[in-house]
């Protein structure tokens, strides 16, 4: 039991069976819970006498378990729920991201702040050493792709395209997540890591309710370490010289003069007499910006139920060059045909397009193209952009500028201004027919067939003058439109192949 006495910073209570001493110095009221039973708050008497009601409705909560439902007080697997009402407080444009310290249980990480970026989810742990290690998703009774769908298991990852992004957390009514083997045993092997069970909003009988969902959020880089100006970093850089070779003037250790010093490391000069003290976390780094809009109608008859929601969802990362954008939509509606014939279908459709300048964004850290690398090692004394305006880069890398030594690293600005990057496109259905017989009381018989259709179009830049296109880039409002062709083609295969 747990008593909790208002307006004081300590509480003291001795207990006894059926009885309790409390000794308070000053307090006007008492909250009293226990595991199982609502909690009371009550105004301090000299005798209290108080009675928990037991907590009924949380026992009686529905968890999806498998292939159906069971109460919460029947429950005996490990499952953790997550409903919409705590949802709903955490904007955010995937599901995984929701997730995050909400399930207990399962760890959540992303491994970069880049947009679009899938995450790497476990659940009890890391299972398997070989293996995947990544959960079973099943949306709407779905198994679904995971993962990078972007990865097509070769050794160089071209970009990222975050499976779980294509679900709108608007749309999700509750999520399951079942961690032991009585919960999972129905899905077998693929179960080995876990199942997360997406469940999404559903119509209901009563009047056309038609909702708006939407956000906005802000973000930018925190705790970034405090780097060396052009001044002290050429003094350093110089006395690293002269500790290796007794001297810092280039000629004495066989290197060209820079016109800017005869020093193997300078100070560089604009046209105005001002030194150059590039800042390269100001090239690198940007304010964050995320948005998600979302608009449901919902309603029905006794016969007829429909949910139908349509979102778009823009985010520009803290990395410059990282964008992401969504459109998507979504349909489940429930026909009754008869007294013991039910038809359904729950359709998920969606567009995305994820781009990214930054190499690092595919694994290679320590890449000349990485952009927070960039921001740590690149040298201050090196200007970001000409005078004019444009960014300062030679061919093969930033080049000498004030030193006697070249710089091979890339400039960012000139990574952006020239266009590097990759871009990846993604058009996604998550599609169920379902039919449910009920030929007698207490019994019913329900089948379903499902679609997880992705197809992805992958674009990789490597310079203004020579383009390396590994798949056509389409404009997004065709692709909006291949996409409704694409569909259009499936459906009238499946009605060839049921008739």
């Amino acid at each position: 039991m747990h008593i909790y006495a208002k307006q004081i910073s300590y509480y003291l209570f001795v207990a006894h069976y059926k009885e309790v001493t409390i000794i308070f110095s000053s307090a006007k009221t008492l909250q009293i819970s226990y595991i199982g039973m609502q909690s009371q708050e009550v105004v301090i008497k000299p005798n209290l006498r108080v009675v928990l009601k037991s907590d009924s409705q949380k026992l009686d909560e529905v968890v999806v378990v498998a292939y159906g439902t069971q109460k919460a007080s029947t429950l005996t697997a490990s499952v953790s729920s997550v409903r919409a009402e705590s949802l709903k407080d955490a904007p955010s444009t995937s599901i995984d991201q929701i997730l995050q310290g909400r399930a207990s249980g399962m760890s959540v990480t992303t491994p970069s702040a880049g947009v679009g970026q899938a995450p790497i989810v476990h659940i009890r742990g890391v299972n398997s050493i070989t293996s995947g290690t990544g959960p079973l998703y099943i949306v709407d009774g779905v198994p679904i792709q995971s993962g990078n769908l972007a990865d097509t298991g070769s050794t160089n990852v071209v970009g990222n395209a975050n499976a779980l992004a294509d679900i709108n957390p608007a749309d999700i009514l509750s999520v399951d997540v079942l961690k032991d083997a009585a919960a999972a045993a129905l899905y077998g092997s693929r179960a080995a890591n876990g199942v997360v069970l997406i469940t999404t909003k559903q119509g209901k009988q009563g009047k056309v309710k038609v909702t708006y969902d939407g956000f906005v959020g802000f973000s930018n880089k925190t705790k970034f370490i405090e780097m060396m100006n052009a001044k002290e970093y050429v003094d350093f850089k110089n006395m690293s010289v002269r500790n290796a070779f007794d001297t810092d003037i280039a000629s004495e250790v066989g290197l060209d003069t820079s016109p800017y010093g005869d020093k193997v490391f300078n100070l560089m000069k604009n046209s105005r007499g001002d030194i150059i003290d590039s800042k390269w976390s100001d090239a690198v780094f940007q304010n964050g910006f995320t948005q998600g809009q979302t608009v449901a109608v919902n309603g029905g008859t006794e016969r007829v139920q429909y949910y139908v929601s349509a979102n778009y969802n823009t985010q520009k990362g803290i990395v410059k060059g990282d964008e992401y954008k969504r459109l998507g939509g979504k349909a489940n509606v429930s026909v009754k045909a008869t007294d013991w014939l039910k038809l359904g279908v729950n359709a998920n459709l969606g567009n995305s397009e994820t781009k990214q300048t930054d190499a690092a964004r595919n694994g290679s850290n320590f890449s000349v193209g990485g952009f927070p690398r960039l921001a740590l090692i690149n040298a201050p004394n090196i200007p970001i952009y000409n005078e004019d305006g444009t960014p300062y880069y030679e061919q093969k890398g930033i080049g000498y500028g004030p030193n006697a030594v070249f710089n091979t690293f890339s400039n960012p600005a000139a990574l952006l201004s020239i266009g590097n990057g990759t871009t990846v496109n993604v058009d996604r259905m998550i599609t169920s027919f379902f039919g449910e017989l009920t030929p007698l009381k207490g019994l019913t018989l329900k089948t379903q067939y499902s679609i997880d259709y992705a197809r992805v179009e992958t674009t990789q830049q490597c310079s203004a003058k020579s383009n390396i296109i590994l798949f056509r880039r389409l404009p997004f409002q065709i692709r909006v439109c291949n996409l409704i062709q694409q569909i259009t083609t499936i459906i009238s295969i499946i009605i060839r192949r049921i008739i």
